[in-house]
């Protein structure tokens, strides 16, 4: 009897959809609506004074909760999905599964973590050079 591979096969299938998911929110994204940047200095200007007027009464200061919306879902289901891939695929190369299988889902779950990885180690340099040329740019 042919012994089935299916921890390998559900870590291919998780590390599929993640990175599909990955793929769709980096292409498509962001889903939610954002404030503009007068609109959120609004809401802080707000927020500031409420703080200061209930801090003043005595009252006690409670913080805001964050809200859950679709974006930081979709990352959080990219988490899960990436790491159950490759848990996936870890245990069905410890429990002598086909090699392949095995590694064909580990592949994904690590790529989704490379692919945002290096999202944000160029996010970093662009940031980096944007300060760079700014201090250029002053200093010359």
């Amino acid at each position: 009897m042919k012994r089935k591979d299916y921890l390998s096969w559900t870590g291919i299938f998780c590390g599929s959809a993640a990175l599909l998911l990955v793929w769709v929110s980096f292409m498509a994204g962001p889903f939610s609506p954002r404030a503009t940047l007068e609109g959120m200095l609004a809401i802080k200007a707000v927020a500031i004074k409420q703080a200061t007027f209930a801090a003043l009464q005595g009252k006690e200061l409670i913080p805001a909760a964050r809200h859950w919306d679709i974006d930081r879902i979709i990352n959080m289901v990219i988490a899960v999905l990436s790491a159950a891939a490759i848990i996936c695929g870890v245990i069905g190369g410890v429990l002598s599964e086909n090699r392949y299988a095995a590694g064909a889902a580990i592949l994904p779950g690590i790529s989704v973590v490379a692919f945002q990885f290096a999202l944000l180690m160029a996010g970093g340099l662009l940031l980096a050079l944007l300060f760079f040329s700014l201090a250029h740019g002053i200093f010359t």
